[in-house]
């Protein structure tokens, strides 16, 4: 999955399950209860937050193949996964392209970034003030729908 998709699945996701949880307590007449979609969706987040791409991995990679294509230009020895005698031109494109693919895993490390403190916020207003939101639904929105709540 594109990394822009997979940020804005999180923050929709985070958004839907909040406004699911005050939709269903108003509906259900447990006002109380509202705030449990925005838990969820707090949880979501840091599930995308902790198990999310493992750009740490991939950084780790880079730098070290970055150290051994060093190594090769300044002729102080080679990697033993390399070969031993590449031209300069080669090792100034393998040093631009892990640069290139540093800098690019930084840009979707900050997305990810963005997009997860969007999620966890979007998720812990509504845990907040769902109970409120949902009793503004029932006491404004739903006499205009003639919905009949059940009793408790």
């Amino acid at each position: 999955m594109a990394p822009k998709t997979e940020h804005i699945l999180i923050i929709a996701g985070s958004a839907s399950v909040s406004l699911f949880g005050v939709i269903l307590a108003a509906l259900t007449n447990y006002p109380q209860y509202a705030g449990d979609g925005g838990a969820l969706a707090v949880a979501y987040a840091f599930r995308a937050l902790f198990v999310g791409r493992n750009i740490g991995k991939r950084v780790e990679a880079a730098i070290l193949e970055l150290a051994d294509v060093q190594r090769m230009i300044s002729g102080s020895g080679t990697s033993q996964q390399r070969t031993p005698d590449p031209t300069p031109i080669a090792h100034d494109t393998q040093y631009t392209a892990l640069l290139k693919r540093l800098e690019v895993d930084s840009y979707h490390q900050a997305q990810q970034a963005k997009a997860n403190a969007t999620a966890s916020i979007i998720g812990t207003l509504f845990w907040a003030f769902g109970e409120l939101a949902a009793r503004c639904i029932i006491k404004h929105v739903l006499p205009l729908l003639k919905y009949d709540l059940p009793q408790r």
